[in-house]
């Protein structure tokens, strides 16, 4: 299995993170500074290894940190710093470019933007809603 790191992440009220995915699985994992399995989240369905993007974090408006993650299901999925299911978004097409994250407009609250592999781009705010997509009429 191929696994992808993300960027380590602490957070005042947890273990220092280190966000792990392995593609084949279809599963995210979080690991203390030490190895340690802190927690593991699964996507659904499983993904390839070519149609997988690395799990981003970022901080929400409030300072806590979230995971974000999509799979070759067609989901964008944004977890909290325990691994749990905050909000996930059905996209036209899976998302196979790696996510991104920053305050594009000033207004204090993180958007997320997703890339499918139908050229399907969209942008989120840190709560899942989706502000806009746009249809590129192009592969990613």
């Amino acid at each position: 299995m191929k696994s992808d790191f993300g960027l380590p992440a602490i957070e005042a009220s947890l273990t220092p993170l280190a966000i792990l995915r392995v593609g084949l699985a279809g599963k995210v994992f979080a690991l203390s500074a030490t190895g340690e399995l802190v927690w593991e989240f699964a996507m659904e369905g499983t993904t390839p290894d070519w149609a997988t993007c690395s799990p981003i974090l970022f901080s929400a408006s409030n300072g806590l940190q979230r995971v974000a993650c999509a799979s070759s299901q067609q989901c964008v999925y944004c977890l909290d710093g325990s691994g749990k299911l905050l909000w996930k978004y059905n996209t036209r097409g899976a998302v196979a470019s790696t996510l991104s994250a920053g305050d594009i407009d000033d207004d204090g609250r993180a958007d997320l933007f997703a890339v499918t592999q139908l050229g399907v781009v969209y942008r989120f705010d840190e709560g899942g809603r989706a502000i806009w997509e746009i249809d590129t009429q192009g592969r990613s």
